[in-house]
């Protein structure tokens, strides 16, 4: 995923419609999904 101008890698947490195939994630993945991306930025930076 992108952040801040930079690409970076993590395990994208969400959910799956069993009928319609579409791909979404609640406010709790979308915290996950965000503090993953915020951590690596913040060890990359410091």
């Amino acid at each position: 995923m992108r952040y801040r101008n930079e690409d970076f890698k993590i395990l994208f947490h969400s959910y799956r419609c069993a009928d319609s195939g579409e791909q979404f994630e609640d406010d709790h993945f979308a915290w996950l999904n965000y503090n993953q991306l915020s951590e690596q930025y913040h060890e990359k930076h410091g």
